[in-house]
């Protein structure tokens, strides 16, 4: 055959077919080879991603692949309500799409498949996490060469482990040496029903030395939680004022024992004080420095920061004691408060608001009323808690529990005497009618 004679394409095919069929033939064998049976040993279901994380709320993709000749392989979900998302099935393919993840979700997940009459399975740990921006701190404002307590509370996260971390910073320098005092985990709960929710309140106490209140850089409360790939941290700062214009806030309320609260010689009564605090608008305004400047929802007529006070008082009654909490403003004509949180629902206190006073009033005091109550002022969102302790709202009601001890004992007594008198009058009757036959 002359090849000079030959088209210039065909000649070209004709003096590269052995290039073209060597290629041609590593094509045929890598594709054998991907589709061949799985080795011994060898697993070939995958999950993708292999570190799953999505927020509370958010959507994710799982998807199992398994690598098997022919269209024998059958894939499916384990360990996940599928009903709570949504499947794409295929030979060989398998995607969960989740649209909305909730925190019960979290956990491992198993993909399990069959190929060629053989089992296999991947798994992945799912974690769904909640870690909103609702970071709250106290005091809320410090005073210049003054010792106090700072508290920095995370609100509504979840999970709660070693993933959490909390750190104090002056400026960009960490605060490594501060005392933590305390810390205290409790379940977030619903507002209206009080049921404990999934996610969590983490409050952590340290104390805050003198000499580290100084006119520089702000203090500031950083809350980080670390996931697989990603650092997420939220943040508060707390200003330095150079001269107290409020009560300070980590000193505790100065109280005495109302008439007709009986409490034991050695105990006192105690309101724990968790200060005013302000609201995240104005924490930037309140730091002391060339060209700050107070919030005008935040000052009173003479100019200095205005919060709102609680204040309580016990009164007396035949029928049981009644708390009363008063919430009281004193800042511009204008201001008004009210309350916004108690222990349980609001709905179960009476409340009395006019402008710039709130009463709330509880009725028979009980272990179900301690807790955190807050009023918020209006305009500026500043917020007063106090939190009530077994001291002032106490377990049970001893004179109700004596009065009713002494009520159930008098009518026992009664019955008692009532069967005696009838055992009584039945026995001298029997012998009245024994005395008369004989």
């Amino acid at each position: 055959m002359n090849e000079a004679a030959l088209p210039f394409p065909l000649y070209l095919l004709f003096l590269f077919r052995r290039e073209l069929f060597l290629f041609f033939l590593l094509v045929l064998l890598q594709g054998q080879s991907s589709w061949a049976a799985p080795r011994d040993g060898e697993n070939p279901v995958q999950v993708e991603p292999k570190w799953p994380v999505v927020p509370a709320g958010g959507s994710i993709q799982l998807r199992c692949s398994v690598a098997c000749p022919g269209n024998e392989a059958t894939v499916q979900w384990k360990g996940l309500d599928t009903s709570l998302g949504h499947v794409f099935s295929e030979p060989g393919l398998s995607v969960l799409t989740i649209p909305e993840a909730t925190l019960s979700m979290a956990g491992t997940k198993v993909c399990i498949s069959t190929c060629q009459g053989q089992t296999y399975q991947d798994r992945v740990e799912l974690l769904v996490y909640a870690f909103p921006d609702k970071l709250e701190v106290s005091p809320s404002t410090l005073v210049l060469g003054q010792a106090a307590t700072l508290v920095c509370s995370a609100r509504e996260v979840s999970p709660y482990d070693s993933r959490l971390t909390f750190a104090w910073y002056q400026g960009d320098e960490k605060l490594g040496e501060l005392e933590l005092l305390y810390e205290d985990l409790k379940p977030e709960q619903e507002a209206e029903t009080g049921e404990d929710l999934e996610v969590f309140q983490v409050t952590k106490h340290w104390a805050l030395p003198a000499e580290l209140v100084t006119l520089g850089p702000e203090l500031r409360c950083q809350v980080e939680m670390k996931l697989e790939h990603q650092v997420l941290s939220h943040s508060r700062g707390i200003a330095v004022m150079a001269r107290m214009t409020s009560p300070e806030p980590s000193t505790p309320l100065a109280t005495k024992t109302p008439t007709g609260l009986l409490l034991p010689s050695s105990e006192a009564p105690v309101v724990q004080d968790y200060t005013s605090t302000l609201p995240d608008t104005t924490a930037s305004s309140l730091t002391l420095g060339h060209g700050s400047s107070l919030s005008p929802t935040s000052k009173s007529s003479t100019g200095y920061l205005c919060l709102p006070k609680i204040s309580w008082s016990q009164t007396s009654g035949i029928h049981g004691g009644h708390l009363v909490l008063t919430c009281k403003t004193a800042c511009e004509p204008g201001a008004s408060v009210s309350w916004s949180q108690a222990p349980g629902s609001l709905a179960d206190y009476q409340r009395q608001e006019a402008g710039a006073q709130a009463t709330l009033i509880i009725m028979h005091p009980g272990p179900q009323n301690r807790g955190l109550y807050q009023c918020q002022q209006e305009p500026g969102g500043q917020t007063a808690r106090i939190s009530l302790d077994r001291n002032i709202v106490p377990d049970v009601d001893k004179w109700g529990n004596s009065a009713a001890l002494w009520t159930g004992g008098c009518m026992l007594g009664l019955i008692l005497m009532a069967f005696v008198s009838y055992r009584l009058r039945r026995w001298l009757r029997t012998k009245a009618c024994a005395s008369l036959q004989t």
